[in-house]
């Protein structure tokens, strides 16, 4: 019934990156994968090897499923042009303009620490206050 009771995202070298890439096309079955990709294993860190090993021994009804890895790249976006808030310009930084993974989510809670400081040096260096970076 329950859907994405854990979300598991692993950091990949490029390397793995293509490697993971080029043997998944859709969702598959964890197992599935590592049964089919015994030869290619061991071009993966030994610690993904490990964990999704582990994994699989939790697995008791084969629910667990590997998807094509895909980059997260964050920006910033400085085109003033590129929309408007109550006549004020906006300036996406980073997951606002979502650049990542739906399953992520678009992560501003853990961004507005980042964004009100960055708000607070733009307005006292407008004000002319004295900014300390």
């Amino acid at each position: 019934d329950e859907i994405n009771e854990g979300l598991v995202l692993i950091n990949l070298t490029n390397k793995e990156h293509e490697l993971v890439t080029s043997r998944i096309y859709n969702s598959m079955n964890l197992k599935t994968f590592l049964k089919t990709n015994v030869d290619k294993l061991s071009s993966l860190d030994g610690n993904i090897i490990s964990f999704l090993q582990m994994l699989t021994t939790l697995d008791r009804n084969s629910l667990i499923k590997i998807e094509q890895p895909f980059s997260y790249l964050p920006y910033i976006n400085l085109n003033a042009e590129f929309g408007y808030f109550n006549s004020k310009h906006i300036f996406p930084i980073g997951d606002s303009l979502f650049c990542g993974h739906p399953k992520v989510g678009n992560g501003l809670g853990n961004h507005l620490v980042f964004i009100n400081d960055l708000v607070e040096k733009i307005a006292a260096a407008h004000s002319g206050n004295n900014v300390k970076s």
